[in-house]
């Protein structure tokens, strides 16, 4: 155990994944930039110590060692506690669980931290009960925005969705959050409230309660800075995923998928949402691990709708396993 510096002479992209020797659970995020790298850090919402746990990992990227402030607040936005803690140079500074309600630390509730000197990480949940465990980065200023989308949620028969956001400007928050068919139509429009540095949660929003569908896409708009996230979770098993809410800087008119699965021990499913509003054609080009190009596809994204599909299965030509680099055209 322990951490991992890579430099490259070119750009490169990357993922890491994190897998249980016992049982089917695993995790999965991006490699960190130095744009992830902070002296202010954020965990809008961890583990409650009945259901879940939560594992905080902090890293020194400056070569110097950090002395970190981390502020536990209840959900309601007041402050419980606060801790000095130290990591040291080039190391890691790790607590595990940080929800146990030791020290007078809430079992529930958001972490805020700052550090004399850059850091990174992240936090991961993990289920007492049933099993299941993912992960997020710690968030950062560059994160926290005025407005969000989440291109698909779950669709209540195989998956529901939970959704947590957390105001950051201490001055609470007004959301406006609509959701849309796959196909783009408006079907619904919620008024929802954040109150000072606390948070607002909706567990399942995929239930199709107060004529929500039951899956398709969300944006939410706000009238103070906000950051969350979304866990979508499987109803009939261990499987859990996380993923912050997306935001300006994750649009793009081409996005890269380093490596998708092999069809025997993983399957992939891409979604793709329209956030111009515009029907959008995309070029998708799948290649083989030699960088070889094998199949392109020409889809289209409904204007302010989504696009789904399992792009590990092998069908049209497509490789099992390789990498995908979609843009639009």
């Amino acid at each position: 155990m322990g951490k991992l510096v890579i430099t490259s002479n070119n750009n490169v992209v990357g993922e890491l994944k994190i897998y249980s020797k016992s049982n089917t659970d695993m995790i999965s995020g991006k490699l960190y930039t130095d744009a992830d790298a902070s002296t202010s850090l954020s965990i809008h919402q961890y583990g409650d110590h009945i259901a879940w746990d939560t594992y905080l990992a902090i890293s020194d990227t400056s070569g110097l060692g950090a002395t970190l402030t981390i502020r536990y607040y209840y959900p309601n936005g007041t402050i419980a506690v606060t801790e000095i803690q130290t990591v040291p140079p080039n190391g890691m500074y790790q607590d595990v669980p940080m929800s146990d309600g030791k020290n007078g630390r809430p079992k529930l509730g958001r972490v805020e931290i700052t550090s004399n000197h850059l850091v990174n990480g992240e936090y991961r949940l993990y289920n007492l009960g049933i099993g299941g465990i993912t992960s997020n980065k710690l968030y950062t200023s560059t994160d926290k925005r005025t407005s969000f989308t989440v291109p698909q949620y779950g669709d209540h028969i195989g998956w529901d969705t939970y959704m947590a956001i957390s105001d950051a400007s201490g001055l609470g928050a007004t959301l406006t959050i609509r959701y849309y068919y796959p196909n783009g139509t408006l079907r619904v429009k919620e008024t929802q409230t954040v109150p000072p540095n606390g948070v607002y949660q909706d567990v399942p929003m995929s239930d199709g309660k107060n004529g929500r569908p039951t899956t398709g896409k969300l944006e939410i708009t706000s009238d103070n800075i906000i950051f969350g996230e979304m866990r979508i979770y499987s109803l009939s098993g261990r499987g859990l995923m996380s993923e912050s809410l997306f935001i300006q800087p994750d649009i793009s008119n081409t996005v890269i998928i380093p490596y998708y699965g092999n069809n025997t021990n993983f399957g992939t499913y891409v979604n793709l949402a329209d956030v111009s509003g515009f029907n959008t054609p995309v070029r998708v080009d799948y290649h083989y691990l030699n960088g070889t190009l094998a199949k392109t596809e020409n889809p289209v994204i409904p204007a302010n709708g989504l696009l789904g599909w399992v792009a590990s299965d092998g069908t049209s030509g497509r490789p099992i396993e390789g990498n995908i680099v979609i843009s639009t055209t």
